[in-house]
């Protein structure tokens, strides 16, 4: 696994069902552990739950959680989310041109304080994915839809992407993006791996 090959260990685990409202016990074993960082797969609104809590128990160790959920200001108190690391496609301070746009018509719908994250990019993203696709086709056939999907390409507001024919899935890159105090995102950076595939 890529985390022992740079030298790291997993020093404990914890496993809670969905709207666990108590998290005293899990938190109090990482702060008594003190790893280096936790790694969090909570996601939804438990995921904002946690890291309520996780700062209520003043534990220094940085999280990286794997959505950008967590990251919303609508969702957490002022500076709850800061210091968090996440590397999902999309963060609205990508600094590129179709973002910006895609932000200025989002907030002139939506209201000017209002957050994006990558759901919601992720549904814009497939609205214009199946346009394409249906006007590549020539048709509105399911059938005719499907086969020119991965036939195309699209510039989203996180880059360009494109639909795998071996699996149906988008290809998207992903950004390690660290959360400011506004909960927007600062520190972001295009994270580059191996991953079988290029655009």
């Amino acid at each position: 696994l890529a985390y022992e090959k740079a030298g790291g260990k997993i020093i404990g685990a914890d496993y809670y069902s969905f709207d666990t409202t108590d998290l005293g016990p899990a938190l109090q074993k990482i702060k008594s552990l003190k790893p280096d960082v936790v790694w969090s797969m909570v996601v939804g609104n438990d995921a904002v739950t946690q890291l309520k809590q996780y700062r209520s128990f003043d534990i220094k160790q940085p999280v990286i959680a794997p959505l950008d959920e967590v990251f919303n200001k609508d969702a957490l108190p002022p500076g709850v989310a800061a210091g968090t690391y996440a590397p999902p496609p999309y963060w609205m301070a990508l600094d590129n041109p179709v973002n910006k746009k895609f932000i200025a018509s989002f907030r002139e719908k939506f209201g000017q304080e209002k957050m994006v994250n990558g759901i919601g990019e992720a549904g814009y993203n497939g609205l214009h994915l199946y346009a394409l696709a249906a006007e590549k086709a020539g048709s509105l056939k399911d059938d005719d839809v499907f086969d020119a999907l991965p036939t195309i390409d699209f510039d989203a507001p996180h880059g360009k992407i494109r639909v795998d024919a071996s699996n149906n899935h988008t290809l998207c890159h992903s950004y390690v993006g660290k959360a400011a105090a506004d909960g927007i995102g600062a520190a972001c950076a295009r994270h580059l791996f191996e991953t079988g595939w290029s655009l």
